[in-house]
């Protein structure tokens, strides 16, 4: 659950064309960027699959929403778990995953999957 980390009216909602049907939607992104917890730039890309009830994702909010992190401390686990009950608690979907993949640090990579 949010606890002041986003700014969720940034995120804007489109009515879903197609109530009778479900269809997936896949957005990607190449970098997010955020500081991490020991102060320094980290990057990230996402993949949002989610499955739309009444509400689609615009896009430019979304970009918006994202460019929010940017001089934030946040460990890979917290941004990720933001993001997706972001997204879960504005606009409902029927089926939400939410992918992160952080550029290496030290010779690690780390993916974050819920």
């Amino acid at each position: 659950m949010n606890t002041n980390w986003s700014d969720t009216d940034l995120m804007k909602k489109i009515k879903n064309p197609n109530t009778n049907r479900q269809y997936t939607i896949k957005i990607n992104t190449g970098e997010i960027t955020m500081i991490g917890v020991h102060n320094q730039p980290d990057f990230a890309s996402i993949e949002i699959e989610f499955i739309p009830r009444k509400y689609i994702i615009e896009l430019k909010s979304l970009k918006l929403y994202f460019l929010q992190f940017r001089n934030k401390i946040l460990s890979y686990e917290r941004l990720s778990n933001i993001i997706y009950d972001d997204i879960k608690n504005i606009y409902n979907p029927i089926f939400l995953k939410l992918t992160m993949t952080f550029n290496p640090r030290g010779g690690i990579s780390s993916t974050i999957i819920i």
